[in-house]
């Protein structure tokens, strides 16, 4: 696999096996190895993810909740509120220099920016899952970086899948939302035809 085709400066290429957020390996797209596994437990009140690097260091813990915010430790530290270092697509490293995440093409893609004073420079490219338009072959998801990108690397990994898993929860309540509007259009029709028939 190549980072190449859809991101030219990029000198590094993860890609997601299997498709799935909650479990899964980030693997290096030239050699295979896995970089990165995403593993998730339901504990007691909430599920909690964990990021591990190859080394099985701790990479972040994410603790998401249903009704209250959800909480991320990352390396280790002090758990926090996931807004407290991802709100708005926007994260700092440890510099405090500022990136965001924008979405393109309805999300299918995503790009990753570093940020200073206003101005914005790609580093990193997303893509989901989808079939090369020559061959059909499918491919996977894939994150590619360029050496501003590799060297935040766990930072990278990280938000892409707070923005992920955020923007997952909104098409789920989209969904809901209009299987509501649906039901609620259903029963009003009934209700309708029910009286014209009295």
């Amino acid at each position: 696999m190549s980072a190449q085709p859809f991101f030219a400066e990029a000198v590094a290429s993860l890609y997601f096996e299997p498709w799935n957020l909650l479990n899964t390996e980030l693997r290096a797209a030239d050699t295979g190895a896995v970089r990165y596994t995403f593993s998730t437990a339901l504990g007691v009140k909430n599920r909690v993810t964990f990021v591990r690097k190859a080394d099985g260091t701790e990479a972040a813990k994410l603790v998401w909740r249903d009704m209250l915010s959800d909480k991320l430790s990352l390396h280790q530290g002090a758990e926090r509120s996931v807004k407290e270092f991802f709100s708005k697509k926007t994260f700092a490293d440890e510099n405090d220099n500022q990136y965001v995440w924008l979405d393109e093409f309805n999300g299918y893609i995503l790009e990753l920016y570093a940020v200073k004073d206003k101005e914005r420079t790609l580093i990193a490219r997303f893509r989901t899952p989808s079939k090369d338009p020559e061959t059909k072959e499918p491919r996977p998801a894939e994150l590619a970086m360029n050496a501003t990108a590799v060297r935040i690397e766990d930072l990278a990994v990280i938000s892409l899948m707070l923005l992920l898993k955020s923007n997952r929860g909104r098409e789920l309540n989209a969904k809901a939302y209009t299987a509501v509007a649906i039901g609620a259009a259903a029963t009003a029709t009934t209700e309708v035809t029910a009286n014209l028939r009295i």
